[in-house]
């Protein structure tokens, strides 16, 4: 399998591979608030890399993307409290009017109570509703600790579809909220599908519950079935066909069309197959619409690649919003350095002995008894969407393939992450491979590089 043709993570973006491991939330979220200890974290990708197919019966957990890109921002008049009109508990009400999308969604009759409740071993976990349209689910659960002695978290969760695999989806988990208690989690998750993959009528919403960093063998397991009625958001699709050309510097790109969807709004687009120069990604992508005679931006959520080209890119929804006119504008573009990129470094002598150009130098390589952190130094470019991306696997000097370090105590995996610091004009990627001998030197395969920069305005027209 491709894994640079596989969906990466935010973003925005997590490799199908590694969405099989077991992957607390809670650690995350600590993760996060202890970003000033490990530095500016970013998750794996911003965007989402795969190919139509891969993603069969493969849950992506996405745990940057949609935290990052979800819209804090709002089309048109901001909601207002008053306008809730439909059924669900406060918390749920809360999230979805802070999103004047979502809002629109859940009054139309988007949003469905759910409220299947499992209790077992002093945890108590209910799904509380789903806000859901055909491309995207908004999931909505509570979990509670029942005797108060901690917080209640989860390892490994998934949503299983109906033969029991994980649902073809990225997911990304945001917990946002938490009574003062410390016995209660309100949580939601947001599952994004992509190609010929739509929202399922029925699931299984499963994880594994227990105190802190407890192992799963000291945690209560649990499994949720879900039905949703698809009548309420199936058909709901604006199709409006575009088939408009742009050319800049010798790069042609079509855009195709866009589909609005009401928690979403999705953009295709198809290169020119002949030319072995490609477009990585657009510089500052959003929409522009027109209300009355206001201009409006749609901000940029992601994009799914195909061949390493953003053939998919995803916006705040436009579904319910009355514009006059919209368009897809662009700062520019990034030209791809090339397909199966790699860096090569001799971790025994601390050298660095190739990288695709001279914006990757090597930092320290730190040691200890279960591991050994790499660190890349990347100059930082002006499109903040660009970033370095290896793979979990690399080979050594006799091309054997290793796979990056675990946690000894749950063999959980290291991820790899970046960090970054306003002291210079670079990033840190922080790469960690098991501590014993390798032959040298080592390769590790590139799954995001940021391209060469081509600045120039592009508006294309959509309606």
């Amino acid at each position: 399998m491709n894994r640079r043709e596989e969906q990466r993570l935010i973003d925005y973006f997590q490799s199908s591979h590694i969405a099989e491991q077991s992957i607390e939330d809670t650690l995350l979220d600590k993760a996060v608030v202890q970003g000033i200890q490990m530095g500016s974290r970013k998750r794996r990708s911003f965007m989402f890399r795969y190919r139509a197919g891969i993603m069969a019966g493969t849950l992506a957990l996405c745990i940057g993307l949609f935290i990052l890109m979800w819209p804090r921002i709002h089309v048109g008049p901001s909601p207002a409290a008053d306008k809730v009109n439909f059924t669900a508990p406060d918390y749920v009400k809360s999230q979805i009017s802070h999103n004047s999308a979502w809002l629109e969604a859940a009054n139309h009759g988007l949003y469905q109570p759910i409220n299947q409740t499992r209790e077992q071993g002093g945890y108590r976990v209910t799904v509380d509703g789903v806000l859901a349209d055909k491309r995207t689910m908004i999931f909505f659960y509570t979990a509670e600790n029942m005797d108060g002695s901690s917080t209640p978290a989860v390892n490994n969760t998934k949503f299983l579809g109906t033969d029991g695999k994980s649902v073809s989806a990225s997911v990304e988990s945001d917990s946002f909220s938490q009574l003062s208690n410390k016995k209660v989690v309100q949580n939601r998750y947001i599952l994004n599908f992509y190609g010929n993959d739509t929202t399922p009528d029925k699931f299984t919403f499963t994880g594994n519950w227990g105190p802190g960093q407890a192992s799963d063998a000291k945690r209560q397991k649990f499994e949720i079935p879900v039905k949703l009625d698809r009548s309420k958001f199936i058909n709901l699709e604006k199709h409006i066909p575009v088939h408009q050309d742009m050319m800049i510097h010798g790069l042609k790109a079509t855009l195709d069309d866009a589909t609005l969807y009401p928690l979403s709004t999705e953009l295709g687009f198809s290169y020119d197959k002949k030319n072995s120069r490609k477009i990585q990604q657009f510089i500052k992508p959003r929409l522009t619409l027109k209300l009355q005679d206001q201009a409006v931006e749609s901000a940029f959520r992601g994009s799914s690649l195909t061949e390493n080209e953003p053939n998919r890119m995803y916006f705040n929804s436009l579904y319910y919003t009355d514009f006059s006119s919209l368009q897809f504008r662009s700062d520019g573009v990034e030209e791809s350095l090339g397909d199966h990129l790699s860096i090569v470094v001799d971790t025994s002598k601390r050298e660095l002995v190739h990288a695709p150009d001279d914006r990757v130098r090597l930092g320290n390589v730190i040691t200890d008894s279960g591991s050994t952190e790499i660190q890349f130094h990347i100059k930082r470019g002006s499109n903040s969407l660009s970033s370095l991306d290896l793979d979990y696997s690399f080979t050594d000097g006799k091309g054997h393939t290793h796979k990056v370090a675990t946690t000894r105590s749950e063999s959980r995996i290291l991820d790899p992450y970046s960090s970054h610091s306003s002291n210079d004009d670079f990033d840190v990627y922080h790469y960690f491979i098991d501590t014993k001998s390798y032959p040298q030197p080592l390769t590790i395969p590139i799954t995001n590089y940021p391209g060469n920069e081509i600045r120039q305005p592009i508006t294309i027209p959509i309606q």
